[in-house]
């Protein structure tokens, strides 16, 4: 970004996304050693690139962390489906959006 876009950026208080996100279900993948979450994503900032963070508790009380990163456009409201390598258990899933500074 040159000097000119960044004062300009400052002076109106750029912002990237405001990201939200929520778990809807947590299933066995149709991918075999997988568990699929599905995840209900709302941006109510600017186009950009989310991270999102999601951790799956399995009953057994194994814990499994993964990543992924979407990009998402201006107050959109989208549906993400992540397949994350798991062994067969009964899991919960919790998830942050973040936007990376």
């Amino acid at each position: 970004m040159d000097t000119r876009a960044l004062i300009a950026c400052l002076l109106v208080a750029c912002t990237g996304p405001k990201p939200h996100a929520e778990v809807v279900t947590v299933a066995p993948s149709p991918v075999p050693g997988h568990e699929r979450v599905t995840l209900a994503v709302r941006n109510d900032g600017r186009h950009g690139e989310v991270t999102l963070e999601i951790t799956l508790r399995g009953a057994s009380g194994s814990v499994l962390h993964d990543t992924h990163h979407i990009d998402v456009q201006a107050d959109e409201r989208i549906s993400v489906v992540v397949d994350i390598a798991a062994p067969a258990d009964a899991y919960t899933a919790t998830v942050e959006a973040q936007y990376p500074d």
